[in-house]
């Protein structure tokens, strides 16, 4: 089982709906399907959240349901449990690295790891839903890239 955690803030946007959109590809892969675990959190979370109404709203229109959702603030384990962490930016990039040292060797922003290059996913946090359905698209368009490639790693 490879187990992926989605760091971003508060982890009430841009993690949840990575979150949301990987887990539904991974489900959709025969590959994949079983054999990739999915979480979030956030840098400066407070727990037992729900996702924002926005975020939900954007991924119920990709027919994914993230309502489920309640926010975990990132933590040691989590950081030890995970084989990779993808982060929404490089500030939370170096933030993770910075809790555990140990995890820099694994810890990537989410378009360094898909695509290979430099960025950060954009915070739609308090902007209307269609900036989150801007962000979710940008989101989903990176997964796809990952989840291609995961399906390609020998099993």
């Amino acid at each position: 089982m490879k187990n992926i955690l989605l760091i971003c803030t508060g982890n009430t946007c841009r993690s949840p709906m990575a979150e949301g959109i990987l887990k539904s590809m991974v489900q959709k892969n025969e590959r994949l399907k079983g054999k990739v675990n999915v979480m979030s959190a956030g840098v400066a979370a407070r727990p037992g959240q729900p996702a924002s109404y926005q975020a939900v709203e954007a991924l119920r229109r990709m027919d994914i349901d993230i309502s489920g959702h309640r926010t975990a603030q990132v933590n040691e384990d989590m950081l030890k449990d995970a084989d990779v962490i993808l982060t929404m930016t490089e500030a939370h990039k170096q933030i993770i690295k910075l809790m555990d040292p140990a995890a820099a060797d694994k810890v990537f922003t989410l378009r360094e790891h898909a695509q290979g290059d430099s960025g950060d996913i954009s915070d739609p946090f308090g902007q209307p839903v269609e900036q989150y359905v801007k962000c979710a698209g940008e989101i989903a368009r990176l997964m796809e890239k990952l989840v291609d490639r995961l399906s390609r790693e020998p099993e």
